[in-house]
This record gives C-alpha cells, sequence and structure tokens, in this order.
C-alpha cells in the first residue's frame, strides 16, 4: 500500500512542491497501481459532483453539434477519409 506523508505542509513545502512529488511517486508505480490511483481519484471526483458537471457540459455540446448537423451547418466526412487525409499530411503509412 502506497502511503504519503507531508510534514509540515504550508511550512516548507508549497502546493506545487507537493503536486510535484506526489507526480514523481505516481510515475513510479506500475502500470496497475496507476490505474487503481486514477480510478480512486475519478471516484473522488465523482463524489464531490465533478462529473455531474462534466456530464451536463458534454451533453449540451452534443446537442449543439446534433443540432448543426440536422440544419446542415456543418459537412460530415467519412471516417476513412479522414485517416486518409491524416497519414498522407503526417506522412504515417
Amino acid at each position: 500500500m502506497l502511503e504519503i506523508t507531508v510534514e509540515g505542509y504550508g511550512n516548507h513545502m508549497n502546493t506545487l512542491e507537493t503536486l510535484d512529488g506526489v507526480t514523481s511517486l505516481a510515475l513510479g508505480l506500475n502500470p496497475y497501481e496507476q490505474s487503481l490511483l486514477l480510478s480512486r481519484i475519478f471516484d473522488n471526483l465523482e463524489s464531490l459532483g465533478v462529473d455531474a458537471e462534466h456530464e451536463a457540459a458534454w451533453a449540451a455540446e452534443i446537442e449543439r453539434r446534433v443540432r448543426e448537423v440536422e440544419n446542415g451547418e456543418v459537412e460530415l466526412i467519412d471516417h476513412e477519409v479522414v485517416m486518409k487525409e491524416l497519414r498522407d499530411r503526417f506522412g504515417v503509412r
């Protein structure tokens, strides 16, 4: 189990230093441990209502895009065409 202790927070460590330290520790975890950490962080954000705000913003964006398609305001391009254009532009085969 990963345990992080920050002594004297507010005295000799500022938030950026703490965040950098936590980031360094997280990047040192193996991929499985990183996925568990991310899952816990996302669960925490969801419990704070951040996910609901995010979902509402995406719902509004989706409605706007659907409305633009239905009103003929945007041109739809096939996936194959887009991928070919990207491969040609960036020289990827």
